[in-house]
């Protein structure tokens, strides 16, 4: 890795190791593009661009989950927040324990848990972390994995009918969010209900784009789209199948697949 100070082309540093910033004191923050982070920033050379990683105490690391996990919330719901802490340092730690090949355990978006850094650190959640220090979900002697998410519909569902190849687990089971009064509890996320609209070619693209990757299985071969049905439900009321008639013949996709087919349309 070669380190340039000061413009130029002439190299000051030459490691193998990732360089790392570190901050003038443990209380201090490092700083990079404008956001401030704690512990130290490691930057590697990776192909043909820098990666950046935050390396820091799992406890401190909550500190930039918990707020954008849950959003900003009143102090009467200081349970629920200690909640979020509990379940994002439960998949942290499961996450820090798997071999990866990776030079971090986590990424800081949504495919893992969404961090911000000490940019959205609030009080609250701050209070939530340190009133939960070290406690995780536990299930048949093992720390779990905890995936969680803002909006459920009305009723969560079993990690078999999320995502396919994984096998049942005892904790993740689908239970209703109907609340006493009429409603879900989550009802007042934006994304309790939504709808989306493909035109044809869109719809075709996503589907030739599938058939392409995942072909060998397909019984078609490509085509245009003629019409779609929902050939059955699983048990909260969720797509299990959808059959698309096409130019080449009919193509099943489960809902798992279905759901990767759609999200990738362009439209």
């Amino acid at each position: 890795m070669r380190v340039v100070f000061g413009g130029g082309a002439r190299a000051t540093a030459w490691s193998d190791e990732p360089l790392v910033l570190e901050p003038a004191t443990p209380s201090a923050s490092v700083l990079w593009n404008g956001k401030r982070y704690r512990g130290v920033l490691a930057f590697a050379a990776v192909d043909t661009a820098i990666l950046v990683v935050n390396r820091l105490p799992l406890e401190s690391y909550l500190r930039g989950v918990v707020p954008l996990e849950l959003g900003l919330r009143s102090p009467n719901e200081a349970a629920a927040l200690e909640a979020q802490a509990i379940a994002a340092r439960s998949y942290t730690v499961v996450r820090m324990r798997e071999a990866v090949a990776a030079p971090y355990d986590l990424t800081s978006g949504a495919f893992d848990q969404v961090y911000g850094g000490r940019e959205v650190e609030h009080p609250l959640a701050d209070a939530a972390v340190d009133a939960t220090t070290g406690l995780v979900l536990m299930y048949d002697g093992k720390v779990v994995r905890a995936p969680y998410h803002s909006t459920c519909g009305g009723q969560t569902i079993a990690v078999t009918e999320a995502w396919s190849g994984v096998r049942d687990e005892g904790f993740l089971r689908g239970v209703s969010d109907a609340r006493e009064g009429g409603g879900a509890w989550c009802d007042i996320s934006p994304r309790f209900r939504w709808e989306r609209t493909l035109d044809r070619r869109a719809l075709d693209d996503a589907v030739s784009r599938y058939v392409r990757a995942h072909g060998a299985g397909m019984l078609v071969a490509g085509g245009a789209v003629r019409s779609a049905r929902i050939e059955s439900r699983t048990r909260s009321g969720r797509v299990a199948a959808l059959v698309f008639e096409t130019d080449g013949g009919a193509m099943r996709l489960a809902g798992t697949e279905m759901r990767t087919t759609l999200r990738s349309a362009r439209g």
